[in-house]
């Protein structure tokens, strides 16, 4: 759309960030579905069952930089759900 790609030329675009191996496998282990809004994927990740808790990162960000919440909120019993900008 116009204003993503008026971002983009203005410089305000994301970086690809490497995972490492056991983010990459954590990673591959999630329930995995994307949500259609409009004429956008959102890519959804969903790790556990339960109550659900939203992480939600910040421009630049990605669903695995809250790698280390992750684990600890599934042994409590939450469903965590994360979307992931690679």
């Amino acid at each position: 759309n116009y204003s993503s790609k008026w971002l983009r030329e203005k410089g305000f675009s994301t970086q690809s960030k490497d995972l490492t191996s056991r983010q990459l496998d954590f990673f591959h282990s999630a329930h995995k579905h994307v949500l259609k809004f409009r004429d956008n994927n959102i890519q959804i990740y969903e790790w556990g069952q339960g109550p659900i808790i939203i992480l939600s990162h910040g421009w630049s960000g990605r669903a695995l930089q809250f790698y280390s919440f992750i684990s600890p909120l599934v042994d409590q019993g939450y469903k965590v759900v994360a979307f992931f900008a690679y």
